[in-house]
C-alpha cells in the first residue's frame, strides 16, 4: 500500500462495488411475481458479483499492510470505527449467504408473496450494503484528506 495512493485505491474499490450494487437494485426491481425462478436467477447472479467485489473489498482493506493498517498508522484515533467496520464485513457476509440460500431454493409453488419477501430481505441486505460503503468513504476522507492523514 506504501506504493499507492490508498486514497485512490480505495475509490477504484467503491466504484466497483458501486456498479455491482447497482446491478443487483435493478435486478430487485425487475418482474418477478409471475416469473419467480428467473427473477431469482437474475438477482443470484448479481448477488455472486456483489459477494465477489465485497470479498475484494474485505481483502484490500483488512490484509497486513491494507488500508485498515494504513488508516491506524496515520490516523489511530479512528481504530474504534475501523472494528465497528469489520465488524459489519462479518454480518454483511452472512446477509449476502443467507440471501443466496434464499433465492436458490425457489419453490415450484413460488408466486408474488416469496419473491416479495425475498425482495425486502435483499433489499434490506442492499441498504446495509450502501452504509457500509459510505462510513467507509466517509472514513477514508477523514483519514487522508480532511486533515491530511495526520492522527
Amino acid at each position: 500500500m506504501k506504493d499507492t495512493n490508498p486514497s485512490d485505491l480505495a475509490l477504484q474499490h467503491r466504484e466497483r462495488l458501486r456498479d455491482a450494487l447497482i446491478a443487483f437494485e435493478d435486478a430487485l426491481s425487475s418482474a418477478g411475481p409471475r416469473r419467480a425462478a428467473a427473477w431469482a436467477e437474475g438477482v443470484v447472479q448479481c448477488i455472486l458479483r456483489v459477494e465477489s467485489e465485497f470479498h475484494s473489498h474485505i481483502d484490500f482493506t483488512e490484509q497486513e499492510d491494507g488500508l485498515y493498517d494504513d488508516i491506524l498508522e496515520v490516523a489511530p484515533r479512528l481504530a474504534h470505527r475501523i472494528d465497528q467496520l469489520r465488524q459489519e464485513h462479518n454480518e454483511i457476509t452472512l446477509g449476502l449467504a443467507d440471501c443466496l440460500t434464499r433465492l436458490e431454493l425457489v419453490p415450484n409453488s413460488a408466486h408474488g408473496d416469496w419473491v416479495t419477501a425475498r425482495r425486502d430481505e435483499c433489499y434490506s441486505l442492499l441498504g446495509k450494503l450502501i452504509r457500509h460503503r459510505q462510513r467507509g468513504a466517509d472514513l477514508v476522507y477523514e483519514a487522508y484528506v480532511e486533515v491530511g492523514g495526520s492522527g
